[in-house]
C-alpha cells in the first residue's frame, strides 16, 4: 500500500505541473494579446499624426503656391502687351503662362490634398483606433471566459483522477479483504465457525464485486474527462486562439486597407494631373523658336523696325546725270582704279566674313550643346544618387566646385568671345555692303560684265586635289535607304554599301577639314535627290569634285544609318555597351566592348569598323574642323543607337553618347583585325604627322638602346590617381623610358618624372624588335626634322579657331582688273586671341563625362 501511496503523489505532482504550465501559457496569452494591442493603436495613432501633419504641410505649400502665382502672375500681365490685337504670344511667354497655369493647378491639388489627409484620412484612423480598443475590449473578455472554461475542465479532470484513485485503492482492500476471509474459510472447515464463516465469506465477495464495479466506473469516468480535456486543449490551442486572434483584429487590416487605399489614389490622380500638366510644358518646350518670337516682335512694332525711305539723288541747278560716267579717260583710268581696288576688298571680305560666320556658327553650336548637356548631366547626377541600384557618393567634393567654377569662366569668355567675334562680323559685312554697292556703279559705269569678271574666292584651296573614281552604275535591285543592311551586303555581296563608301571617300577628300562636319546641316531638298540617286544605282559624288558640299555629302551618310530598320548597334545590345562604358577600368573596359563586338553579326561589324575607323581620322584634324571625338560622338550617338525603352532618354542619351565615344578612341583594339576592309585614309594627315610616332635616340647612331626615348602623344587628358603618376592633356608629348608593365611606362614631361598610364597615350610599334628600338629607315637628322613638325602640329587643339587670315588669290584667278593697274595685295590681319574652352574627358565607370 505504501508504494501505492508513492505513485499517487507522483502522478499528482507531475498533474500540477502540467496544470501550472497550461495556466502560465494562458496568461502570458493574455500578456502578448495586451502587447499587440498597444502596438497596434500606437501604429494607428501615428497613421493620424502623419497624416494630420502631412495635411498641414500641404496646405501650407498650396499657400504659397498661391502666393507665388498672385505675385508673378501680375508680372506676366505686365509683360503681356496691353494692347496687342494678335493672339500669338512669343514662345517663350506661352511657357511662362504655361508655367503658371501649372502652378496654379499644382495648388489646387496640394490644397486638395490637404483636405483629403487632414478630414479624411486623419480622422478615419482616428475612428479606426477607437473601433479597435473596442474591439479588443469585448475580444479579451469572451479569451478570459475561455481560459476559465479551460480551467474548469483541467479541474474537473483532476477530480476523476481523485475519484479513479480512491475507488482503486478501496477496490483493492475489499479484494484482498475477501482472499483472507475465503482462507479462514478453508482453515475452519468442519468447525462450529464455518457457517459464520461463509456468511462473512459471502458479505466480503459483496462488498468486493460493489468496489470493483465502483472502482470500473472511477475508471472509465477518469477515461473520458481525460480524452475531454485532451480535446479541449489541442482545439484551444490549434483553432480557438486563431479565432480569437481575429475577433481582436476585427475590421482593423480591412480599414487599414481601405484607408491607404484612399491615400495611393488621391496620389496617383495628382500625378496624372502632373504629368498632364509635364507633358502641356513639354509641347510648349518644342515649340521654342527663337525665329517665330522675333517675327512677332517685329509684328508687334512694325514702324520702327521698318527700313526707312531710301535717300533721293537731288540734282542741283538743273543737272540731269543721275548715274556714274567714265566716258573721260581720266575718270576711266581712276575709276578701273578704284574697281580693282574694290574688287579685291570685297572678295577679301567676303572671305573674312564666311570664315567668321562659320566659327560663329561653331562657337554658337558648341556653347548650346555644351549648356544643355552640363544642365542634364547636373540634373541626372542628383537624381541619379538616389537610384537604390546606384548609390554612388561625390567623394570629392573640391573638384567638383572648381569644375563648375571652371565650367563657367569658360562660357563666360566663350561669349565675350562670341560677342566679340559677332561685331567684327557686322563691321566687315557692313564695309562689304558699301563698298559692292559702289562696286556694282562702278560696273555699270565701265560697261563691266559682272557675271563674267567675278573673281572666285579659294574655297577649295586646302582641298585634295585627288578625284574620286567613278563607279558603274549598280544592277542590284534592293532597297538601299530604309533597307536591311545585312540583306543588301548579301545581294550585292560588297563589305560596304556604295552610298557609305562613297560618302566617306568624298569627306576624307574635300572635307576632312571643314568645320562642324556633320554638325551642319545640308539642304534637305538636295539631300533627297542625292537619296534618290543612290536609290537608282548611281554614284553622285564623282561629278561634284572638290567644290561639292561637304555638309549635304555628310547629311547624306547621316541619314543612311538613320533610317536603317535596325539600328547598327542592335537594340537587344544597347544595354550592355551602356554597361561596358560605365565600368572604371579601361582595359577591362576595352575588352568588354571588344566581346560585345565579337557578337555582332560580321557584315555589320564589318561596316561599323569602317565607320569608326574613318571617324577616329576624322577626329585627329579636330583642330581644323572643331570635331573631336565628343562632338563626334554627340552627332552620331542618337543615330547609332537607340535608347532603352525602359531608361529615361535624357538619362541614357549621355551614355549613349560616351559609348560612340570611346569606341572612336579604342577603335583598334575593340575591333578585329579580319575579315572586311578597313578604312583607309591616303588624303589625310594621321595625328601623329605623316608617320608614326618615331621614337627620338640620344645616343647619336648607337646600337645601345639603354638611352633611347620614345617620344609619345597624350591621347585625352588624365589626372594622376597617386603621388607616382603624371597628369597630362590631350596632345600633350612626352618621352617614355622603359616599360613597367602592362600598364605603366616610366617617363618624363618637361622636368617631372614618373609613371604614365599606357591607355591614354598614343605609343608607336617599333619596327626592329625590343621595346625601345628605333627604325633603322631615318637619319638623325630626318628624325629631329619631323619630332619638330610634331611638335609644331600637336598643340592642344582649341575648339574654336580664328579664321581672319585671308587666303592668297591664286595666280591663275581671273581678276577683273585693267591692264596697268594690277589689283593691291591683300596684308593679313593679325591673328585674335581665343578663349580657353571646356574639354570633353570621356568618363570612367560611371557613364559620365568629366572635363578639364
Amino acid at each position: 500500500m505504501s508504494s501505492d501511496k508513492k505513485q499517487e503523489q507522483a502522478i499528482q505532482k507531475e498533474f500540477d505541473g502540467q496544470v501550472r504550465d497550461i495556466r502560465s501559457r494562458l496568461s502570458e496569452q493574455l500578456t502578448c494579446l495586451d502587447k499587440r494591442s498597444e502596438v497596434e493603436k500606437e501604429v494607428l495613432q501615428d497613421f493620424q499624426e502623419f497624416f494630420q501633419s502631412r495635411a498641414e504641410i500641404e496646405k501650407d505649400y498650396a499657400r504659397r503656391l498661391e502666393r507665388l502665382y498672385e505675385n508673378h502672375a501680375k508680372k506676366r500681365r505686365l509683360q503681356t502687351p496691353s494692347n496687342a490685337t494678335e493672339p500669338q504670344i512669343p514662345s517663350t511667354i506661352a511657357c511662362w503662362n504655361v508655367l503658371m497655369d501649372m502652378t496654379r493647378s499644382h495648388q489646387k491639388h496640394h490644397q486638395i490634398l490637404g483636405t483629403i489627409y487632414g478630414d479624411h484620412l486623419s480622422s478615419r484612423f482616428n475612428h479606426l483606433k477607437d473601433a479597435l480598443e473596442t474591439v479588443y475590449r469585448k475580444s479579451r473578455e469572451m479569451t478570459v471566459e475561455v481560459h476559465m472554461e479551460i480551467l474548469r475542465v483541467v479541474n474537473e479532470l483532476f477530480s476523476a483522477l481523485k475519484s479513479y484513485h480512491n475507488a482503486h485503492t478501496e477496490s483493492k482492500r475489499a479484494g484482498h479483504k475477501f482472499k483472507q476471509t475465503e482462507q479462514q474459510v478453508q482453515q475452519k472447515k468442519g468447525s462450529t465457525k464455518e457457517k459464520s464463516l461463509e456468511k462473512q465469506l459471502e458479505k466480503s465477495m459483496g462488498k468486493f464485486q460493489e468496489c470493483q464495479l465502483k472502482a470500473t466506473k472511477c475508471r472509465n469516468d477518469y477515461l473520458m474527462t481525460l480524452a475531454a480535456t485532451n480535446t479541449t486543449l489541442q482545439k484551444y490551442f490549434k483553432q480557438d486562439v486563431m479565432s480569437l486572434i481575429d475577433c481582436l483584429d476585427l475590421g482593423y487590416v480591412s480599414q487599414m486597407k481601405r484607408t491607404l487605399s484612399a491615400f495611393h489614389s488621391a496620389e496617383l490622380q495628382v500625378q496624372k494631373l502632373h504629368t498632364d500638366c509635364l507633358r502641356r510644358l513639354e509641347i510648349h518646350l518644342k515649340n521654342l523658336d527663337a525665329g517665330k518670337d522675333k517675327d512677332l516682335f517685329l509684328f508687334a512694332n512694325p514702324v520702327h523696325f521698318q527700313p526707312p525711305v531710301p535717300f533721293q539723288y537731288q540734282p542741283h541747278g538743273g543737272d540731269e546725270v543721275s548715274t556714274v560716267v567714265g566716258h573721260h579717260d581720266i575718270l576711266y583710268d581712276e575709276l578701273t582704279s578704284k574697281y580693282d581696288n574694290s574688287l579685291s576688298r570685297v572678295e577679301t571680305l567676303r572671305m573674312e566674313t564666311d570664315e567668321i560666320k562659320k566659327s560663329l556658327d561653331a562657337v554658337l553650336s558648341t556653347m548650346r550643346d555644351e549648356r544643355i548637356n552640363i544642365l542634364q548631366e547636373d540634373v541626372t547626377r542628383l537624381f541619379h544618387s538616389l537610384s537604390p541600384k546606384n548609390n554612388l557618393i561625390i567623394q570629392n567634393t573640391d573638384v567638383t566646385r572648381s569644375s563648375s567654377l571652371r565650367r563657367k569662366q569658360t562660357s563666360m569668355e566663350s561669349e565675350v568671345y562670341y560677342l566679340g567675334k559677332y561685331k567684327d562680323y557686322l563691321q566687315k559685312a557692313n564695309s562689304q555692303a558699301r563698298i559692292q554697292s559702289r562696286l556694282e556703279l562702278i560696273q555699270d559705269a565701265l560697261s563691266i560684265d559682272a557675271s563674267q569678271q567675278r573673281v572666285v574666292p579659294q574655297r577649295h584651296a586646302g582641298k585634295s586635289m585627288k578625284k574620286m573614281r567613278k563607279r558603274p552604275k549598280s544592277v542590284f535591285k534592293t532597297t538601299l535607304f530604309g533597307g536591311d543592311l545585312e540583306e543588301y551586303i548579301s545581294i550585292t555581296g560588297t563589305d560596304i554599301p556604295c552610298v557609305v563608301e562613297s560618302c566617306i571617300e568624298f569627306i576624307s577628300l574635300y572635307g576632312i577639314d571643314a568645320e562642324g562636319i556633320f554638325r551642319m546641316p545640308g539642304a534637305q531638298t538636295e539631300v533627297n535627290e542625292m537619296k534618290s540617286k543612290f536609290e537608282n544605282g548611281e554614284d553622285p559624288l564623282p561629278d561634284l569634285g572638290a567644290k561639292g558640299d561637304v555638309h549635304l555629302v555628310a547629311s547624306v551618310l547621316k541619314a543612311y544609318f538613320r533610317e536603317l530598320p535596325t539600328p547598327l548597334f542592335p537594340a537587344d545590345m544597347t544595354a550592355e555597351f551602356m554597361e561596358a562604358v560605365r565600368c572604371s577600368d579601361t582595359d577591362e573596359k576595352i575588352e568588354t566592348l571588344k566581346k560585345l563586338v565579337e557578337q555582332l553579326p560580321t557584315p555589320v561589324m564589318v561596316v561599323m569598323r569602317y565607320l569608326f575607323e574613318f571617324l577616329k581620322v576624322l577626329s585627329s584634324h579636330s583642330d581644323e574642323n572643331m570635331m573631336d571625338t565628343h562632338n563626334l560622338s554627340v552627332c552620331f550617338g542618337p543615330t547609332l543607337l537607340h535608347a532603352p525603352v525602359d531608361e529615361d532618354l535624357v538619362t541614357s542619351q549621355s551614355h549613349l553618347i560616351d559609348v560612340v565615344d570611346h569606341i572612336i578612341l579604342f577603335v583598334e583594339e575593340v575591333f578585329p583585325k579580319t575579315p572586311g576592309r578597313h578604312f583607309k585614309d591616303g588624303n589625310s594627315i594621321s595625328p601623329t604627322g605623316s608617320l608614326d610616332t618615331i621614337a627620338e635616340s640620344t645616343c647619336d647612331g648607337s646600337e645601345d638602346n639603354s638611352s633611347v626615348s620614345i617620344l609619345a602623344i597624350a591621347r585625352d587628358d588624365y589626372l594622376s590617381q597617386n603621388s607616382e603618376e603624371l597628369s597630362f592633356r590631350k596632345g600633350q608629348q612626352m618621352h617614355l623610358s622603359a616599360k613597367v608593365d602592362n600598364n605603366y611606362w616610366r617617363g618624363s614631361i618637361g622636368s617631372q618624372e614618373g609613371l604614365v598610364k599606357c591607355t591614354h597615350v598614343n605609343i608607336p610599334e617599333l619596327s626592329s624588335p625590343g621595346p625601345t628600338s628605333i627604325s633603322s629607315g631615318f637619319s638623325q637628322e630626318n628624325i629631329n626634322r619631323l619630332n619638330t613638325t610634331l611638335a609644331n602640329a600637336l598643340t592642344p587643339p582649341d575648339i574654336v579657331q580664328d579664321h581672319l587670315l585671308p587666303r592668297p588669290l591664286s595666280t591663275n584667278s581671273s581678276l577683273p582688273s585693267s591692264p596697268s593697274r594690277p589689283a593691291p595685295p591683300v596684308k593679313p590681319k593679325p591673328m585674335r586671341p581665343v578663349p580657353s574652352v571646356r574639354r570633353h574627358v570621356p568618363s570612367g565607370g560611371n557613364g559620365k563625362s568629366q572635363t578639364m
